[in-house]
């Protein structure tokens, strides 16, 4: 019997939702039971239904899945999950043309086997948006790693540093999950 030989795309599609499970999910979420399978099983979980859900409850709103958006907070924001592609150093958000308000976007890079965070206002959204044939819109996010040398005075020397930086969308860049499950468009516009 031939072993069936896994392709890249479903690599990175398993490594995701196992930094989905080990970064929001079992952190998150209430349910020891969906919590003990995503520790062992995470690749068979649909991870992004589940950080839906663990953004509802981390942020105060009901998750409604429906109407252009995923949950019935003021902003009527949605959740997208993507990853950031290997080869081209991007990740597209699509399906964009049916949201109605902010996006809250969890972006798994498989550069660096974590997760990054996004919260785009809904007014932004509009701004970021490309058309990506008749009934649709994307985002396309560039990712690199930008080089600093600084001076470091204890050394005597000046010494490089790898900055990871999302270019453009780094104003869009929270800390962490509970960050992004928080925010509403009128904290972002405090920052």
């Amino acid at each position: 019997m031939k072993k069936v030989q896994q392709s890249s795309f479903d690599a990175t599609v398993a490594a995701k939702r196992k930094c989905l499970a080990r970064e929001i999910i079992i952190p998150h979420f209430p349910d020891k039971k969906v919590v003990e399978f995503a520790k062992d099983h995470a690749e068979f979980m649909d991870a992004e239904k589940f950080v839906e859900q663990a953004l509802s409850m981390s942020g105060g709103y009901n998750f409604t899945g429906g109407g252009g958006k995923d949950f019935d907070d003021k902003d009527k924001s949605d959740c997208k999950t993507t990853s950031v592609n290997e080869t081209s150093y991007q990740a597209t958000v699509s399906n964009l043309k049916p949201k109605i308000g902010s996006l809250r976007i969890v972006c798994y890079n498989a550069l660096k086997d974590t997760c990054d965070y996004f919260y785009v206002p809904k007014r932004d959204v509009e701004y970021e948006k490309i058309s990506a044939g008749i009934d649709n819109e994307r985002i396309v996010i560039g990712y690199s790693k930008k080089t600093i040398t600084k001076y470091d005075k204890e050394r005597g020397q000046y010494v490089r540093y790898y900055v990871d930086s999302y270019n453009k969308f780094d104003r869009y860049r929270v800390k962490d999950f509970v960050t992004l499950a928080k925010m509403t468009d009128a904290k972002f516009y405090k920052l």
